[in-house]
Parts: C-alpha cells; sequence; structure tokens
C-alpha cells in the first residue's frame, strides 16, 4: 500500500470513527444537539459545550479533508497551504474530540493523527531491517567459516589418511626387501658363500648374517 494513500485513507476512517463516537457521547449525555445546548449549559462542562458546538463539524471535515488529500494535498488556496490547514483541522479535531467523547476518542485519534507519527514508523521499519540485515549477513559469514573450517577438516584427514597408506607401502615394501635379503643369506651361507661377499651383495651387517647362521 502507497504512502500517500495510507495516509489520507487512515485520515479518513479515523474521522470516521470520529462521528461514530461523536454519536455515542450525544447518546451518553456528554454531548448535546444544537437545540438542546442551552437548555442543559448546567448539565455540561465546559469540553461538553465546546465539543457539542464544534466536534461533528470538526470530523466532517477532517473525512472531506483526508478524501481531497488523495487529489489535492500540495495545493495552496488563499496564500494557504492546504497540507498546513489540514493538519490544524486534525490537532483541533483531536483536542476537542477527547473534551466531547473522552476515552471513547483514543481509537478516532490514532487513525486521524497518522501522518504525524508516520515517519517515525517508517524509520523504525528501516532499523530494524538493517538490524536485521546486519544479523542475516553475520549468520552467512558465520556459516561459510564453519563450512570452509570443516573443508579443510576434511582435506587434512585426507592428506593425514593418504600419508597413512604411503608409510604402510613403504613398510610393507621394506619388509619384503628384508625377508628376501634373509633367504639370499640363507641360500648363500648354505653353499659356504664368503661372510663378506654375502655382505656386499644384500646389504647386512656382519652381526645380523651371523644370527642368521646361527639360526641355521
Amino acid at each position: 500500500m502507497k504512502s500517500t494513500f495510507l495516509n489520507w485513507y487512515t485520515q479518513s476512517l479515523g474521522a470516521t470513527l470520529g462521528i461514530i463516537a461523536s454519536i455515542y457521547a450525544y447518546l451518553n449525555g456528554y454531548m448535546f444537539v444544537y437545540s438542546n445546548i442551552s437548555r442543559n449549559f448546567d448539565n455540561l462542562s465546559f469540553g461538553g459545550v465546546i465539543s457539542s458546538y464544534f466536534l461533528l463539524p470538526l470530523c466532517i471535515i477532517t473525512l472531506l479533508l483526508g478524501l481531497a488529500k488523495s487529489c489535492i494535498d500540495d495545493k495552496i488556496i488563499y496564500k494557504i497551504s492546504l497540507k498546513s490547514f489540514n493538519k490544524l483541522i486534525i490537532i483541533m479535531t483531536v483536542i476537542v474530540g477527547f473534551l466531547g467523547a473522552h476515552i471513547y476518542f483514543v481509537f478516532p485519534a490514532i487513525f486521524i493523527l497518522f501522518e504525524f507519527y508516520e515517519d517515525k514508523i517508517k524509520i523504525d521499519l528501516f532499523n530494524h531491517n538493517e538490524e536485521l540485515d546486519k544479523e542475516l549477513s553475520q549468520e552467512v559469514q558465520i556459516k561459510d567459516k564453519v563450512e570452509a573450517e570443516i573443508e579443510n577438516k576434511i582435506e587434512i584427514d585426507k592428506d593425514n589418511d593418504l600419508i597413512t597408506r604411503k608409510d604402510l607401502l613403504q613398510s610393507e615394501k621394506s619388509k619384503k626387501i628384508l625377508l628376501t635379503k634373509i633367504e639370499m643369506t640363507k641360500d648363500l651361507l648354505t653353499r659356504k658363500a664368503n661372510k663378506q661377499f654375502i655382505m656386499e651383495i644384500t646389504g647386512l651387517s656382519l652381526n645380523e648374517i651371523e644370527n642368521i647362521e646361527n639360526k641355521l
């Protein structure tokens, strides 16, 4: 809903509720119709007298101005801005409304005065949206950081696993080579080969060759 439409719509709605509140005030004796005002001065307060004369006309004018704002909001008539005149009527209507209808004019006043706190609502909404955007941005950053840490951990685990596999392969290869050397040494010892010759071929030390010889 556009702001300009919402502005005059709420004012017209508030004025309509104000007319209803005026009728309720007449029915409950807070105010009297024009023909009975002079005969009931003793039963009315000062606010009741003022509102009896002016509240209903002010509500009707506020309603008409609310409708007029939709098309001639920026017009100037007899050097008087319609916008300024409208604000003056609004304030007068609300004051007289509380004098005559008392607490029953609260809801009409909320709608009629919407123009005055509309900007405050916009600022609050803007600040709230900014806070939400900031919180969302922080959540996204935290999520990205966590995902990056998880990916790094996975890569590290993969690298460690690869290193472990390489170590196992090298260990198995070394075992096979050692077993081959032992078998070769046994075969050469059986053939009465020179130990110095066996050391040169197999790369085993003299003590290792003698240990193998003792086990034969």
